[in-house]
């Protein structure tokens, strides 16, 4: 809590300062040569920071992460996913589902630089750099070069920035995508070009791909948008329709999904086309109930879970945040010039930057507080406003005392050096005691001991660990086709691939037993007769001396 308090009343100093010192002037130009320097230098050092030892850290794979691994390994050699769908549009993961786009594009990287941890992160890094860049430039067309830089700055060192680029996690897409989908529609708005439109549509139709939450987003973003832009009179009919059009179609198969899924229609299944049945479909998890529980006071309300910690370690470092709590008070200067921006807005029939970036931000705050709980990967739609606003605060600092603002940015970097200090060494660390993640060279070094000593071929037992049987199938390499052969299920859970049960049951001292190093453990496993030993995060006990 010192560093929230610490964090807050730092950046409240350098406002209070710069407010009451105030002689507002224009920014500062910059000549475009030196800023085309600086904006490759800056993009350079982030992607240093993406790349670094993104095999080691964050440790691999987190749960999902994995899934969504096998499925895209699987994919590329064989064309379907581990439950033998062709070219699935939505992926049945562990049962309840998981977004596809960010598989087939693993999938790709997987096809030209084959399976590991680098290839199937990749996707993440370049969507991440490639975010980074669009943010930049946005800010370059509306505010100039000098307040590009800091935005750029200002992304490519936050927290969130860093650590949603380093894991292969579904969810996350929808932070770049929408960056991109934005982008192109308000240059579709403000060039009047069909072909701009054409392609917003279309980025818009891939980004509901990203995350199951964009099913409400997109058309609840476009829905006010257009009215907006109908009434005042700045779109055509056919320009809504160049939009609309690709909107539709990409949305189809997914309209497929959710009929299959409510009973109205049966699952399809082709070699090159699949919409499946999921094992447990999660369709009712956006309720008005929830929207009081997310506002409570303390700890666990949606404030505190996207700017200060989730619970979730891989997600947030709650020293932090996710966008460094100096700059709480900035994001708030934002928030509140862009908002009285709008009101102008509106009231001229304008389409700003600042409204349509106020519009997403409403929408997607919405229906975070419409879900039961709030995290941060749930959330990573509410993160390009928030940035967006941050980025405003810094740029209206700047103007208003550039000794002000240059401290402001001083500090930061301070923060941000810190940050990276912190994650690179002690974080790691920290992370493996995660129960969502398990390091798979564990795993595989554990695994070739137990069979080693299992003389007697009695089953092995991996238990403990976040879907066991995905890390298993990983580790021995098992192809989808003798998976599903070997698996046995029991109420849509894996409990057992030939040898390699996933279910204590009964204990008996002829098995051999693999159990996460910090996680539960049978008390049978803790009596006397039973030796063990470990293998970093995977501790392997054994009832032979």
């Amino acid at each position: 809590m010192n560093w929230i308090w610490f964090g807050i009343i730092t950046g409240s100093i350098i406002l209070v300062w710069a407010v009451f010192s105030k002689n507002e002037k224009e920014l500062p130009d910059i000549p475009d040569g030196i800023y085309r320097i600086l904006f490759f230098v800056v993009l350079c050092f982030f992607s240093f920071l993406l790349f670094y030892r993104v095999n080691e850290i964050p440790i691999p794979y987190h749960v999902d992460e994995a899934g969504m691994v096998y499925d895209a390994g699987s994919l590329a050699e064989y064309g379907t996913d581990r439950w033998g769908y062709g070219f699935p549009v939505y992926l049945i993961n562990y049962g309840g589902g998981q977004s596809a786009l960010y598989m087939y594009l693993a999938a790709a990287a997987i096809r030209v630089f084959g399976n590991g941890v680098v290839s199937v992160r990749l996707p993440a890094i370049i969507c991440s750099l490639l975010s980074a860049a669009v943010f930049a430039l946005l800010f370059r067309r509306e505010y100039g070069r000098f307040a590009s830089l800091i935005s750029l700055g200002v992304f490519c060192l936050l927290p969130f920035s860093i650590m949603h680029s380093r894991w292969g996690l579904d969810a996350y897409l929808l932070f770049p995508m929408l960056i991109f989908s934005c982008d192109a529609f308000y240059r579709a708005v403000k060039r009047g070009k069909y072909g701009w439109f054409v392609l917003a549509g279309c980025l818009f139709g891939i980004t509901l791909y990203s995350y199951a939450v964009s099913y409400i987003l997109v058309p609840a973003f476009l829905g006010v948008m257009l009215v907006f832009l109908m009434v005042k009179g700045k779109v055509t009919g056919k320009q809504i329709a160049a939009l609309l059009v690709p909107v539709t179609l990409l949305a189809v198969p997914l309209i497929f999904l959710l009929a299959v899924n409510n009973g109205l229609m049966k699952e399809i299944r082709t070699p090159y086309f699949s919409v499946p049945k999921l094992f447990a479909y999660r369709g009712s998890e956006f309720s008005l109930g929830n929207i009081l529980g997310n506002l409570k006071p303390g700890k666990g309300n949606i404030f505190y879970n996207i700017l200060v910690w989730d619970g979730l370690i891989y997600n947030v470092i709650p020293k932090f945040g996710t966008l460094y709590y100096f700059t709480i008070p900035l994001l708030a200067l934002g928030l509140f010039l862009c908002m009285r921006s709008c009101v102008d807005d509106v009231r001229e029939g304008v389409l700003s930057l600042n409204f349509l970036v106020c519009v997403l931000f409403a929408v997607s705050f919405g229906i975070q507080l419409l879900l039961p709980y709030s995290n941060v990967n749930r959330a990573c739609a509410v993160y390009f406003p928030l940035i967006y606003f941050m980025t405003m605060g810094f740029v209206r600092v700047f103007r208003w005392n550039r000794i002000a603002g240059a401290v402001c940015c001083g500090i930061y970097a301070l923060f941000a050096l810190t940050f990276v200090r912190y994650y690179f060494t002690e974080f790691p660390l920290e992370l493996a005691g995660e129960l969502s993640i398990t390091e798979v060279q564990d795993l595989e070094q554990a695994l070739g001991y137990a069979e080693e000593i299992n003389q007697d071929d009695e089953p092995i037992t991996v238990y403990g660990l976040s879907q066991p049987y995905l890390y298993t199938l990983l580790v021995k390499g098992i192809d989808p086709k003798t998976f599903r052969d070997a698996a046995e299920m029991k109420d849509g859970a894996v409990v057992s691939i030939g040898n390699y049960q996933f279910d204590p049951g009964e204990i008996s001292t002829n098995r051999v037993y693999l159990l996460r190093t910090n996680g539960w453990v049978p008390f049978e496993l803790r009596e006397d007769g039973f030796v063990t030993e470990d293998f970093g995060t995977v501790t392997v006990y054994s009832g032979r001396q």
